[in-house]
Order: C-alpha cells, then structure tokens, then sequence
C-alpha cells in the first residue's frame, strides 16, 4: 500500500497492517506539527482500548529486528510495555528495555511500581557512569559484586579513588552531627558507628561512646577499663602470720568497665591484654622481730612481690610501699593484693585511710 500524503484530521481509517518499505536509508515516516502553541506535538499515541483492562496486559512494544548471518530475523533491541496496575485510581504502568546478548532478549532496564532497575536479568554485566574528567565515575562490576568510584577495577565491595591528594569521600549531615554505621550478619541496630558532632569525632559500639577525639585532639576511652580502689577508711587490723593475707578494698573512687568485684576484693579482666597495676599500701604498727614483709599483687598468670625486712630498731608506727606492673592477663583473669609477713607478731595493720592505701589499674594494650 503506497500513500503518498495524509492531510488534515478526520480523513478515516487504515484498517489493516501497514508496511512501509525503501531501498535507501532515508527517514520512512515523518510527522510534522506545524502547530505555533506551546502545547506538545507532534505525538505518537499507541492506545490499547480494551474491552476488559486487567493487570499485567501488555500494552504495546517497539522492536528493532535485523538478520543475522543465518538469514534469521532476530529481535536485537526491544521496548516492551505493560499495565501493572488496573484499578482505578491506583493504576500502575512498567517499561522494559530489552537487548539480545549471546542469543537471548535480556532486560537491560526496568522501570515499575517500586524501583527503577538496572540489569533484572543478574547477567554478568558492567555499568559505568563517565564524568566529564573521569571515565569511571561510578562503575558498578557485574562480574565480582563490587562499586568503584573512580576505578574499574574495585577492590572490595565499596572501592572509592582519588587522584592526588584531594578528599576521597565526605559525609555531610544537615542536622547537628552524622555518622557512619558499621554492621554485620551479628548486629542488633545502629550502634557500632562512626560519629562526627562539630569538631568532635566520636567511636560507638553498642550505642555507647568507647572513643572520643576532641577538637583539641585530646583522645579519651569511656569504656577503657580503669579502675581505683581504696580502703574507705577502715583499718585491717593484725594481719596474719606465715600467710597470703587478702588485702580487702570497699570504696570504689572509679571503675569504667565495671571490671572490679568488691565482694571478693579482685579485678577481673574483661579482654586478654597488657594491664598497668598499682598498689600503694601504707603499713601500721610494723613488728621489728618479722623476719620479712611481703605486700604482693597476684593475678591468674604470675605473682608479683616486693619484700623488704621491717628490721628498724624498733616497731615503726608506718611505713609505705608502692608497687607498680606491667601485667599480662587472659579475659577473667583474676588481680588481688595479698600480705605476707614470716614470724614475728600479728600486729600489723594495713591502713584505712582514702589517701594511703589503694589499688589501681587499666588495660594498656
């Protein structure tokens, strides 16, 4: 069927399938609007009337058909569309962009109800976003699961790049801080972030703050475990003879981790790792005739003494001794400050008094 030029509107219709063919590569159909409004036009209308809409009718589709070198005509690209959604008021439409790879039609790009989706069809394919300076601006890689940010070859799941020494990757918060959160298969909520407030930069786990960075750089640990004990005011009298005395602790001044077990006078360790303690003792009522003083702090792994002879002449009203460690302890291994005096008389007192004797301690490493 050859028609030559369509005028005007209202002139009927063409009832059967139209099929316009040339010998050359010149445009086959042209519309022309000669409209001067702003409204649109020209338009191509492709109208579905049915009688008995339901959801998922196929509305219409654009192919691109060619050969192939078997003489086969093959669908190389293809616009398909459908009605999702047919009710009234709530209708929904869907646009797919399909493509022939390695023999088979497959989505490129779907546009519905709910998303806008890149490759529905989970085939091993690139996507790749070019910036005027950057061809790999965004680069998602099909293959390995991974997005590059100024690489094609991303790394890790999340892979930014920077060239030179500019900023790799800012956060910004309108609000008064933002935060980054770090989860596993494990984690319960938001809690394990990394948190800026002003020029604060703060370290969470479990919602709880275990770091903090002032804007000074000052950097403290909350959640550090750190402790300080001491007597409460109470003297342990006549410590025994020829024994491992425990010396007893009731007031705590801190304990950050609550790490210290008052009830049974010990620290107990709550990770493995290098812990500094210290214990300041003063001695009352020391007896001259002891052959040996041993004021020791004895944790799961070693114990660590110090001994002096109280041999001065005479019974010494007091005497101080301080002793500090480096300790290594296994988690819920156990620190206490034991006593041992060899002969002599039970007289000896361990002072109650806040400010002479104490047990101290923090993890290090």
């Amino acid at each position: 069927m050859a028609i030559s030029k369509i005028i005007g509107s209202g002139l009927g219709t063409i009832n059967s399938p139209v099929e316009f063919t040339s010998a050359d590569n010149l445009a086959q159909i042209t519309l022309t609007s000669t409209d001067a409004d702003a409204v649109s036009g020209p338009n191509i209308n492709l109208y579905r009337n049915s009688g008995s809409p339901a959801d998922n009718d196929h509305l219409g589709e654009i192919r691109f058909t060619g050969r192939n070198d078997n003489s086969q005509d093959v669908v190389y690209a293809n616009i398909e569309t459908r009605i999702k959604d047919a009710s009234d008021g709530t209708e929904d439409g869907y646009f797919d962009f399909e493509t022939m790879i390695a023999g088979t039609l497959q989505s490129r790009l779907i546009m519905n109800e709910t998303a806008t989706v890149f490759n529905e069809d989970s085939l091993d394919l690139d996507f790749r976003v070019e910036s005027n300076g950057n061809a790999n601006m965004l680069f998602v890689d099909g293959g390995n699961n991974r997005v590059g940010i100024g690489t094609a070859a991303p790394e890790q799941s999340l892979h930014v790049n920077s060239a030179g020494d500019n900023i790799t990757a800012k956060f910004e918060s309108s609000d008064a801080g933002c935060f980054i959160v770090f989860e596993d298969s494990a984690s319960t909520s938001d809690g394990n972030r990394l948190q800026v407030e002003g020029d604060t930069i703060v370290l969470a786990t479990a919602n709880a703050t275990a770091l903090k960075i002032d804007a000074t750089g000052a950097v403290t640990k909350p959640l550090q475990p750190a402790f300080s004990v001491n007597k409460g005011g109470t003297n342990q009298n006549n410590l025994a003879v020829g024994a491992d005395v425990i010396i007893t602790f009731d007031t705590e001044r801190f304990d950050n981790n609550a790490d210290f077990d008052l009830t049974n006078n010990r620290f107990v360790a709550p990770v493995t790792g290098k812990y500094q303690l210290s214990l300041t003792i003063r001695l009352e009522n020391l007896d001259s005739a002891a052959a040996y003083y041993i004021p020791m702090i004895s944790t799961s792994n070693q114990i660590y003494r110090f001994i002096f002879d109280p041999d001065f002449g005479q019974d010494t009203p007091y005497w101080a001794v301080t002793i500090s460690v480096l300790a290594d302890m296994d988690a819920s291994d156990t620190a206490t400050i034991t006593f041992n005096q060899g002969a002599g008389t039970a007289q000896t007192d361990a002072s109650g008094d806040d400010d002479y004797t104490f047990f101290t301690g923090y993890l290090v490493c």
